[in-house]
């Protein structure tokens, strides 16, 4: 009777998982595809996807080509062959990676049937139905869920390590995979890599100690990830070579390319005007001792560092390189390579004669430090983490002002490659939809604004605060005792993913520019730690009532 009765409360919990994400899913199907048709963002991607229908793998050679990582475009193309739209499939993939995360916090979880709210609260995130983040196509459609798929495998992989009967090559190898596609999702992933360093660390030493497993056991399961990921990159690196006679997965971190770039940036400007390059002095110093940026100083000038390093590009394609050259892609690569080769060494030997003042960068694409920065990153980190526990700019309606823009006539391929609804591009046309379907949006959207409001930006900043010094402190005492629980490792991982993610997008604020759009991985993480904070706060008051009780 007792099996009965647990058979049917879980799979009345598995109905109700599933009716949740039923209920989203109906919900957010009332949002129309936002099209930008950008060349470098959402065109890009729709172009790419389509190119690799055609088996073309990502198309000739120019100036966007291996600017961005593949990932995005492969999963327009499987979401196309699947027959499933765009937006749906990324509700999917989200609704996904929550139910992992459920079972990664399994082991650790008091009470499992509660685990239904974790997932609940995961599951309607605000800024995955925020109409400006969520609607367009664009990567940080499943940014989101591959940061907590990567998230939640690495707690998986660390929790099964430390249980004796535990299986931790399938969490091993679900790391892998996710970490491989988050990597090739945007370029700023290394913030990921403290995280992962610190799973490692609790992996080996909880291990060792609880799970009384053999050292070569555990690294023999840790390195799985890291070979799924070099293998991710040596595959990508290949495909370029095959088509574009490059081996490497991005453009960016060619030897070439790094080197034009840091070089221009490096430097130094006596009228440096905050968040712009190139100013007029720098540009003439660089015609004057350099023939390869006189090619392209026509097509430059100040320019704001947020767009430096595509404007660079657009310009070194505008002056007869890339698909410009000639009707071989290997070729264009070859010759377009030489030319960024040569402008950073004609940069470089200035600086060194002295004919140029040159600063040493920290990095090839950071731009030399300044007490302003100094100055500015710890309020920016604050302002950013303020910005993400009360979901400042949540704004699920499609309100008149969200129109597309479509400059080179491509909707026709928006519509067919993504399978969804286009937004349209002339406000005039949106009081000819529909009574019917204008009242259902109305609804849907109110019903989203309210979820939004009432559970989140009302709630989730008051928890928030409790949760992060309930981890930190209860870390602090297990240290002391020498005995770290499980639960407290799982919120130092999620802890630490946040503050590396907002870190690094206060550095790109204080150098470059903000978009509300870098934050979509720090929401899910902020969830996270209030979720597992809350699972302190609950393990503690059950703690004090036994030693009460007893």
């Amino acid at each position: 009777m007792i099996n009965i009765r647990m058979t049917f409360a879980r799979a009345g919990l598995v109905f109700l998982g599933v009716g949740l994400v039923v209920y989203k899913l109906w919900l957010v199907e009332i949002h129309d595809l936002l099209m930008i048709g950008s060349p470098m963002d959402d065109l890009y991607f729709v172009r790419s996807a389509h190119e690799l229908l055609l088996g073309n793998w990502l198309g000739s050679y120019t100036q966007y080509t291996l600017m961005s990582g593949p990932v995005y475009s492969m999963w327009i193309a499987l979401c196309y062959l699947l027959a499933v739209p765009l937006h749906a499939a990324q509700q999917l993939l989200y609704a996904g990676a929550c139910l992992t995360a459920v079972m990664a916090l399994y082991p650790v979880a008091g009470r499992k049937a509660w685990l239904i709210l974790v997932f609940a609260y995961l599951l309607f995130e605000p800024f995955t139905y925020d109409y400006s983040s969520s609607a367009g196509v664009f990567r940080l459609g499943i940014y989101p869920a591959l940061t907590v798929l990567v998230i939640a495998c690495a707690i998986g992989l660390y929790t099964r390590i430390v249980d004796r009967q535990g299986k931790p090559l399938r969490w091993a190898v679900g790391l892998g995979v996710a970490l491989a596609a988050f990597w090739y999702t945007r370029e700023e992933g290394m913030w990921i890599v403290p995280t992962l360093m610190l799973v490692a660390l609790f992996a080996i030493l909880h291990g060792l100690t609880r799970g009384e497993r053999r050292w070569t056991g555990i690294l023999a399961v840790l390195v799985v990830p890291i070979l799924i990921w070099s293998g991710s990159f040596l595959a990508l690196a290949y495909m370029n070579w095959q088509h574009y006679g490059i081996f490497t997965d991005l453009e960016i971190k060619t030897s070439g390319f790094k080197s034009a770039y840091s070089a221009v940036i490096s430097v130094r400007s006596n009228e440096r005007e905050r968040y712009y390059m190139l100013e007029k002095p720098v540009s003439v110093a660089l015609a004057e001792v350099s023939p390869a940026f006189r090619e392209i100083a026509p097509y430059l000038g100040k320019l704001q560092s947020s767009i430096f390093i595509w404007s660079l590009r657009d310009a070194v394609q505008a002056a007869g390189y890339y698909d410009h050259v000639s009707d071989d892609d290997r070729v264009n690569a070859r010759k377009t390579l030489g030319f960024y080769n040569r402008l950073g060494q004609e940069v470089r030997q200035a600086c060194e004669a002295g004919k140029l003042t040159c600063d040493k960068l920290l990095s090839p694409f950071i731009p030399t430090w300044t007490e302003d920065y100094t100055r500015e990153i710890f309020p920016t980190f604050y302002d950013l983490i303020k910005k993400v526990v009360t979901f400042d700019g949540f704004e699920p309606r499609m309100l008149v002002k969200w129109v597309s823009r479509d400059p080179y006539d491509t909707s026709w391929l928006f519509t067919y490659i993504t399978g969804e609804r286009l937004r349209t591009s002339s406000p005039g046309l949106l009081g000819k939809v529909p009574e019917a379907h204008r009242e259902f949006e109305e609804m849907k959207t109110h019903r989203l604004l309210r979820i939004g409001r009432d559970f989140y930006q009302n709630l989730l900043p008051w928890l928030f605060v409790p949760s992060v010094v309930i981890i930190l402190l209860v870390a602090v005492v297990e240290v002391i005792r020498r005995n770290i629980s499980q639960v407290t490792v799982a919120g130092l991982i999620v802890v630490t993913a946040l503050a590396s993610h907002i870190a690094i997008i206060s550095l790109v604020s204080v150098m470059s520019m903000f978009s509300q759009r870098y934050l979509v991985a720090s929401y899910p993480l902020a969830i996270l730690v209030v979720i597992l904070g809350v699972m302190h706060a609950i393990r503690l008051v059950g703690g004090l009532r036994r030693h009460f009780s007893g």
